[in-house]
């Protein structure tokens, strides 16, 4: 695998890109002799990302089968213990229960309402 400074693949980034995509060579940018990043073939990209799922499934599969046989809660049950339910009260602090930012049921006024 090849190390490239940042500086020298400012220089020479066509380059660098090409070699990856095409020569399928995976390269590692450095800063001050520290490894940073990588850019490698989208190919390994995809391949990559494929066993991650592979193992998420694996993790996924290995929970349900822990839990057979263990008493459910209700997703609105979890929600309204989380107050993530929709009339969420508001503390004192004007935050919701579940910490994050009590919601307006109105957009401001003279603001209209986004992506709708």
């Amino acid at each position: 695998m090849m190390e490239v400074s940042i500086t020298e693949a400012r220089d020479d980034l066509a380059e660098l890109l090409n070699r990856a995509a095409y020569g399928k060579e995976r390269l590692v940018l450095t800063r001050h002799g520290k490894k940073l990043v990588a850019v490698i073939p989208f190919e390994d990209l995809q391949a990559l990302e494929a066993l991650e799922d592979r193992r998420d499934i694996q993790k996924a599969d290995a929970a349900r089968r822990e839990s057979e046989g263990q008493p459910r809660v209700a997703w609105k049950q979890v929600k309204a213990e989380l107050g993530l339910t929709k009339k969420a009260k508001k503390t004192a602090s004007g935050r919701s229960p579940a910490g994050g930012p009590a919601r307006r049921s109105t957009p401001r006024a003279g603001r209209p309402r986004s992506g709708r």
